[in-house]
């Protein structure tokens, strides 16, 4: 705190001869605020309350820099406030949380928006969850939470910037009662912790009892347009008992105060004190008959005076009982209504005011109609909106995929996002198309691969299109082998891009589900992009397969072969690596003698035994003609040597059989060139094992010969 107690009583933040009006395009704008001046004070907690339309959260959208004034100015410690105030979180009506993201990441996305280190972002966050109480719900999705608790994570997403002033727009009114008043009293301790921040809350609220409960000072506002037409100060202490005679009477203060402002009390006042008796003066012991006439008719005027006035006063109190008061009660239900309370009109009276109240229920179960189907156009036209986002976002994604599971999970994120389930499985057949296995599952459900005959009974997968089972308990229900769903509702999706067969999506809910038009148009578009990219993956990845491999042999060629061994060699580090350079003995004499199909089998033959005889990770390739390469990873010069030599030795013993009674037997040559001694890349250890391969030849075939044993070449 602030040691200066001057200091420390200036305001935070101030408003200064506010105005504010709204431009509705017909040149004449509309004033919603009219000269409001207001501060918000260290350590206090300030509410607004007022009819609607009186620019409440207008105010607050200023204070927080959310909208400019368009006369007077704010102040922030004094200074001029230009743009958003940095020392202001708010938290909103409706919880504005994401729905695909962790209560962990919606938290998180706040701080990352203002660039603090990841390991600060953590931090805070995990803070802010613990102190709102929502440890153990970090990975719990917006779906999966109370009201209550989506209101705590906004209320986590505002406190972890740790700030000085905590504006709050309506935050309970979306929660029920009970659990408005608990996210009540956690506000308020975590604000009375004077170690930390918020210094002072800010509140707009339409609920007395909700401001009499929270505020130290509480500002009541009229309208059209806004201006503060007083501010209480709160005499209660705290804690406060909201049923307490000082509460209620308070809260009754605060209601006639503001149904005043729109219906006024008549308050009757008698003037001057009654007439003592000891202030009439005898009379004279003579008196004139006129003096008497005089006197008489005076005490006549003035009793016919008196009955007048006592025949008013009862009048009055008469019409305020049976009139003005009914009247006023009617005008603060339709405020309540106005303010969006679930309360009816009277309609029990048998005269002009019953029917009065009559017509205004009538009235209000109209407003309540319509605003009900209001909300249900709203509602289909957001989720609407919401769905063509999912399809643009996932369309946009797909173009930066290269895996083929990065593909899988970005479909599936974008149908949970579209149609809420319990769970979702996804198989994929497999390049020989005998199999389909399980590519990704999401929720409680249980799944296994499949073989072909299994995902063909599938009656998505039967008609070529999306299947619905909506509820599989039932007896005639058509059967899905491809889930082990026992009750609620199933949808079969194909993965099919033309007539190429890729998989399928089965998605469960748990409990029988309808789902709109809409949502099936945006599984539609995304499964049927998601098959279609997914086969142009694997049309790509089978060419660059042939592209890599040779076909007699099945190996990979040189261009293969190159491209791994530059990888391997510049990532070995201090490891050592060998090179193998092999040819095939006499391989022309063989194709001479027995013809080219011979020459082939012998490729075939010899490529087969090199499989076998290698280690796992060790890479062999056809390098042109009778030539092979191999590339032995972590071989020193021993293990080379004995690799080659057991290459030697097989192929040696083995024979070659070139058709019915006809056998051949060929050799190969070996060259070892080993890294670093021999050469440190791909050129130079290719270079080094080919010169050892020809002094392998040059010395009598059938041999091994390291690059070591033989002079560099000049």
């Amino acid at each position: 705190m602030n040691p200066d107690p001057a200091a420390a009583e200036a305001p935070i933040c101030q408003l200064k001869g506010v105005q504010k009006s709204f431009d509705r395009g017909t040149g004449k704008p509309l004033r919603v605020l009219e000269d409001v001046s207001l501060d918000i004070r260290p350590n206090e907690v300030l509410c607004l309350i007022g009819p609607s339309g009186c620019g409440k959260s207008t105010i607050l959208r200023i204070f927080a820099g959310l909208l400019p004034p368009t006369r007077g100015e704010v102040r922030y410690h004094g200074e001029r406030q230009q743009g958003l105030n940095p020392g202001v979180s708010i938290v909103f009506q409706g919880f504005a949380l994401y729905p695909w993201m962790t209560v962990e990441e919606n938290v998180r996305t706040v701080l990352r928006a203002k660039n603090m280190p990841e390991g600060d972002v953590r931090k805070r966050a995990d803070r802010a969850i613990t102190l709102v109480g929502l440890e153990g719900f970090e990975e719990a999705y917006p779906r999966e939470l109370s009201g209550g608790m989506k209101q705590r994570v906004g209320m986590a997403r505002a406190l972890s910037t740790d700030p000085e002033l905590l504006f709050m727009d309506e935050p309970f009114s979306q929660v029920d009662a009970l659990t408005a008043e608990g996210l009540r009293a956690e506000i308020l301790d975590i604000w009375k912790d004077r170690g930390t921040n918020p210094s002072s809350i800010l509140m707009v609220s339409h609920d007395i009892k909700e401001v009499a409960y929270m505020a130290d000072r509480i500002v009541v506002l009229s309208a059209n347009p806004g201006r503060v037409r007083t501010i209480v100060e709160n005499p209660l202490s705290r804690p406060r008992d909201a049923r307490s005679p000082e509460f209620l009477r308070l809260v009754d203060q605060l209601h006639d105060i503001i149904t005043s402002a729109e219906l006024p009390d008549i308050h009757i006042t008698t003037l001057g004190p009654s007439l003592a008796p000891d202030a009439v003066e005898p009379l004279p012991s003579a008196q004139s008959a006129d003096t008497q006439f005089n006197t008489e008719r005076q005490a006549i005027f003035l009793g016919t005076g008196a009955a007048i006035i006592g025949f008013t006063l009862t009048l009055a109190l008469l019409l305020r009982r049976q009139v003005a008061q009914p009247i006023s009660r009617l005008v603060g239900i339709a405020g309540r209504v106005e303010a969006g309370e679930d309360v009816a009109f009277p309609t029990h009276r048998n005269d002009e005011l019953g029917r009065l109240g009559t017509s205004l229920e009538g009235m209000r179960a109209a407003l309540l109609d319509a605003r009900a189907r209001a909300e249900v156009q709203q509602r289909g036209e957001a989720e609407q909106a919401e769905e063509q986002r999912t399809v643009n976002d996932f369309t946009e994604l797909l173009t930066y995929l290269v895996d083929e599971r990065e593909v899988v999970v970005a479909a599936t994120v974008a149908m949970e996002r579209a149609l809420k389930p319990d769970g979702i499985v996804v198989h994929l057949l497999n390049s020989s198309l005998d199999r389909a296995g399980v590519a990704l599952r999401r929720g409680e459900v249980t799944a296994e691969d499949l073989n072909r005959h299994t995902l063909d009974r599938c009656p998505g997968v039967r008609r070529g299109s999306t299947y619905l089972i909506e509820d599989v308990s039932r007896p005639l229900a058509v059967p899905c082998p491809a889930h082990g769903a026992e009750s609620g509702t199933v949808a079969c999706v194909p993965l099919t891009s033309g007539t190429d067969r890729i998989g399928a999506i089965h998605v469960l809910w748990q409990r029988p589900t309808r789902l709109s038009q809409s949502a099936w148009a945006v599984v539609d578009r995304v499964c049927s992009q998601t098959a279609l990219t997914i086969a142009n993956r694997r049309l790509v990845a089978s060419l660059e397969a042939s592209a890599n491999t040779d076909p007699r042999t099945r190996l990979p060629n040189s261009r293969s072969f190159d491209v791994q061994a530059e990888r391997i060699l510049a990532s070995r580090g201090a490891d050592s690596a060998a090179v193998l350079m092999l040819d095939l003995d006499h391989f022309k004499d063989l194709n001479d003698r027995f013809g080219h199909p011979a020459g082939d089998e012998a490729l075939r033959v010899f490529a087969e035994l090199l499989r076998r005889s290698l280690r796992p990770g060790d890479i062999p390739a056809r390098y042109g003609g009778e030539e092979f390469a191999v590339l032995l990873p972590g071989a020193d010069q021993a293990a080379a040597e004995s690799v080659a030599e057991r290459i030697r030795g097989s192929l040696e013993s083995t024979p070659i059989v070139l058709g019915p009674g006809v056998v051949a037997r060929i050799t190969v040559s070996a060259g070892v060139a080993v890294a670093p001694d021999d050469g440190t890349d791909r050129m130079s250890l290719l270079a080094a094992a080919d010169r050892a391969l020809y002094a392998a030849k040059n010395g009598g075939r059938n041999r091994v010969v390291s690059a070591a044993e033989i002079p560099e070449a000049a």
